[in-house]
């Protein structure tokens, strides 16, 4: 019974392909394919536009230009009166390392800083390889 099921399967479907028409594709299809292939490989090019604009460096430079010219103005004039010297507290140093004296650090702290610093001596040439790596494959 399985036979002669397989056998009127069979004789269907040579009965739908031999009435069926092959299509044909046209005289000048690869050529149509290979023009459409070349048409989507030239796209525009990346043009590079940097961060900050040119216009935008000008402006800076000009409002430099204007603070350097107005410091230096007023410690001109301020030169002549004596209300506008400047004191600089050379005990600053000396500040600061006492407060460094007062800090202090568990061996936990210490510890983890470490390992941190090792794993991240040990990551960065594996990731650099990697994406050398990445960067030949493509």
């Amino acid at each position: 019974m399985k036979e002669n099921a397989d056998k009127s399967l069979d004789d269907l479907a040579r009965k739908v392909m031999g009435t069926s028409n092959l299509e044909r594709t046209s005289f000048d299809f690869t050529q149509q394919v290979m023009s459409h292939i070349q048409s989507l490989n030239t796209s525009k090019a990346f043009v590079y536009q940097p961060l900050i604009s040119k216009r935008v460096w000008a402006i800076l430079g000009v409002l430099l230009v204007f603070v350097f010219g107005y410091v230096w103005k007023s410690s001109s004039e301020g030169m002549m009166e004596p209300s506008h010297n400047l004191t600089v507290d050379y005990n600053i140093i000396e500040r600061v390392s006492a407060l460094f004296t007062q800090f202090q650090v568990s061996y936990i702290t210490i510890y983890a800083v470490l390992l941190f610093c090792g794993m991240l001596y040990i990551q960065i040439p594996l990731l650099k390889a990697y994406r050398h790596k990445q960067d030949t494959k493509s």
